[in-house]
């Protein structure tokens, strides 16, 4: 949590509170998804569901230019719904270009209760340790996810954070390394695991 605000990707209410066992709407979350991967080029919005004047109208509308967000139909963003485990999987692991694959995710003791459309995306994230299961070995995929989760989801996914311009020396990474603003320059530098260049970067 500490990590999510010193990014500026999550923020309290008006007393200040993040209220991490709090469960996310689909607008929140995405709002916390393009914040994460420094989203901001606004599409059109082909959602029924979504007015031109809410709040998070802009951030549905950037979440579908930038690909990871389909909504619930072609028509339906379904703003308001709350956001489950496996939906968050899959929705992180997109900005990821994770590929997942076919196959019953074996790992969680719950795992036929995922998804075809999920599992092997659940599976990949596991296994880069993206997510994690309960004590008991479920993953709970149906159940609604917290904004405590989100941040934890996130957190390991972008490992560390680039997202002010500058000039970066002899800076080494063990894990990932997540880019999500222009003007950065790297030199000198060890990163063991993935480099992403995300849509903020402006690269395409």
């Amino acid at each position: 949590l500490n990590q999510i605000v010193d990014w500026g990707v999550m923020r309290g209410n008006a007393a200040g509170d993040l209220n991490p066992d709090q469960q996310i709407t689909r607008a929140e979350f995405v709002t916390l998804v393009n914040r994460a991967f420094g989203y901001t080029e606004v599409g059109p919005n082909p959602f029924t569901d979504v007015p031109d004047g809410a709040w998070y109208a802009e951030d549905i509308c950037i979440a579908h230019k930038a690909g990871y967000f389909n909504g619930t139909s072609a028509t339906t963003a379904s703003p308001r719904a709350l956001v489950t485990r496996e939906q968050a999987a899959v929705l992180i692991g997109r900005n990821l270009r994770l590929q997942g694959g076919g196959g019953l995710n074996s790992d969680f003791t719950d795992s036929r209760q995922m998804g075809a459309w999920s599992r092997g995306l659940v599976q990949e994230a596991a296994d880069l340790g993206i997510i994690q299961g309960y004590a008991d070995g479920a993953f709970r995929p149906k159940a609604s996810i917290t904004r405590g989760q989100v941040a934890c989801f996130l957190v390991r996914a972008l490992g560390s954070l680039i997202h002010e311009p500058g000039e970066y020396n002899n800076m080494n990474v063990y894990g990932n390394l997540t880019v999500n603003t222009p003007g950065v320059t790297r030199r000198n530098a060890l990163i063991t695991g993935n480099l992403y260049l995300t849509g903020g970067v402006g690269l395409g």
